[in-house]
């Protein structure tokens, strides 16, 4: 980075801290990549009983493809997708995003959670999940 950007933003960021203005933190929802949570094993989505990450934790390998929800994540009140980003057969820049329905048979409403990205609430975001699979997301 720039030094001189990089002296304007701690200046700007002294600033904001000596007026009591807190920098906002990460938002913890589809699209910001952050840290996996705890109990959250690598080149796998998490499926966790509790909203914000919290409870007993059931894992699901990313070639994963069911048209009836497994119970563990039917029941999932928060999902990390913790499969790495990468550079697929054709040479696409991208990772294995997850995709899950509110109806059986991959039918109804999706939702794309993205590698390195969460929903920490699924019943507020999403409701309860049917059926799920994987696929290739570009970008």
């Amino acid at each position: 980075m720039n030094p001189m950007k990089t002296a304007t933003l701690a200046a700007v960021l002294a600033t904001a801290t000596a007026a009591g203005i807190a920098p906002a933190a990460p938002a913890q929802a589809s699209g910001g990549h952050h840290r996996a949570p705890a109990g959250c094993a690598s080149d796998a989505l998490c499926a966790y009983a509790g909203a914000g990450y919290t409870g007993a934790v059931s894992t699901f390998a990313f070639h994963h493809s069911a048209s009836r929800a497994e119970p563990a994540l039917a029941r999932a009140k928060s999902l990390y997708n913790n499969v790495p980003r990468g550079v697929d057969e054709q040479g696409r820049a991208g990772g294995w995003c997850w995709k899950i329905y509110n109806g059986p048979d991959f039918t109804g409403r999706s939702m794309v959670i993205r590698p390195n990205t969460g929903v920490a609430d699924v019943s507020a975001a999403f409701g309860e999940i049917k059926s799920d699979h994987t696929e290739w997301c570009s970008g």
